[in-house]
């Protein structure tokens, strides 16, 4: 499997989209397969959903990322925008991005992740054995599976469908962890 910084854009062509209701299109990549890459870094917050109840099988996950690999992935985006801006006129300005630039902090990535159900993200140890999900995730340093599903295009919105799929971690790494430093 590649890291996000080996694809080039012209990999990934969009396929003509699925309709769904209320006027949403997704727009697939078009390979052999889902399409997925390798990204390391470190998760700041604990998966959730907003105004959620911890319950939601598919959650919310932020991943703090290299420089490198947030301009990878914001020239794929480019890529998409680019591919898409003829159906959909001006779509850059209604794109809503998974990607969140350095300023204060790292740079980031929005992903979604399952926690339970049938499509459970899978966890594995540095040796690559199977492991439960993290107990503590704040400051967590994993190397993720990130699916790229395609594009969604709504009548106010756009942007990347992203999900963990496999996480690798040292569940060792944050033992002992005092929660108020």
């Amino acid at each position: 499997m590649q890291s996000i910084m080996e694809i080039t854009a012209p990999l990934l062509e969009l396929s003509k989209p699925k309709e769904l209701s209320h006027g949403m299109k997704i727009y697939r990549t078009q390979s052999d397969g889902p399409f997925s890459f390798k990204v390391s870094g470190s998760i700041p917050f604990t998966p959730g959903v907003y105004q959620g109840t911890g319950d939601e099988e598919r959650q919310g996950i932020v991943l703090n990322i290299t420089q490198e690999v947030y301009d990878s992935i914001a020239h794929l985006i480019e890529n998409f925008q680019q591919q898409l801006d003829s159906k959909h006129p001006g779509i850059a300005q209604k794109w809503n991005s998974s990607l969140k630039p350095a300023d204060k902090y790292e740079p980031t990535i929005r992903a979604k992740i399952c926690l339970k159900g049938d499509k459970v993200c899978k966890f594995y140890d540095m040796s690559g054995q199977t492991i439960d999900t993290p107990t503590e995730w704040r400051k967590l340093e994993v190397t993720a599976v990130i699916r790229l599903g395609g594009v969604y295009v709504q009548s106010k919105g756009a942007g990347l469908l992203l999900d963990v799929t496999h996480l690798q971690y040292d569940p060792d790494q944050n033992q002992g962890v005092n929660p108020f430093a």
